[in-house]
């Protein structure tokens, strides 16, 4: 299976997300940083764990693990996992300049931590019962998550701008999709308000 963008190794035992893990290929994009480039196998391919859902190209067909995974949420790593787990590669190839666009939004989060844990339950066991032992609670990572949510709706709402740029480009949140989104509605309208100021 090939893909434009993924991650040479896994990085769980750090508490990566696999969407994090990714140090492989390139991408235009519609967020933040426009483009970004992990850097591109020097012609040929590159053989990584997992490839992001945004393209993936098979030569063999298999089941997806709808049994698993029936939203938005890994469906891209469990695939990856799958088809090395028959002997098949996953590759991300040379790219010299990027492939794809891809049209980035806000991903609806509720059930995103449910299916970490899924995922780690299937292939990463060990991994996922160390989180368990460690008593890591989804639904606090939930809650802490939905009140960000708010405290940022709450900035725009009142015209705090500089805050919620500023909230967004924390690195503890900056690989969030939503906080990405939040970034470029502050940006624009901060933007907006310049403009209109200075004509």
């Amino acid at each position: 299976m090939l893909g434009c963008v993924g991650a040479s190794k896994w990085r769980m035992e750090e508490g990566y997300l696999p969407v994090n893990s990714y140090d492989t290929g390139k991408v235009f994009h519609n967020l933040r940083d426009a483009y970004l480039d992990y850097g591109s196998p020097q012609g040929g391919h590159l053989k990584v764990v997992m490839v992001d859902g945004l393209l993936m190209a098979t030569q063999t067909d298999i089941p997806w693990r709808e049994d698993l995974f029936r939203g938005w949420h890994f469906y891209d790593a469990s695939q990856s996992m799958e088809m090395q787990r028959i002997g098949k590669e996953v590759v991300v190839p040379f790219q010299k300049t990027p492939w794809c666009f891809h049209d980035n939004g806000a991903t609806n989060m509720a059930t995103y931590y449910g299916d970490y844990e899924l995922f780690l339950k299937e292939y990463f066991p060990k991994i996922q019962q160390l989180s368990t032992s460690k008593g890591e609670n989804i639904s606090e990572l939930k809650n802490k998550f939905k009140q960000l949510k708010e405290m940022l709706d709450g900035m725009l709402e009142n015209g705090d701008r500089e805050a919620c740029l500023n909230v967004c480009q924390a690195s503890v949140f900056e690989e969030f999709m939503d906080c990405r989104e939040y970034f470029l509605i502050a940006y624009i309208e901060k933007a907006e308000v310049q403009n209109h100021t200075i004509h």
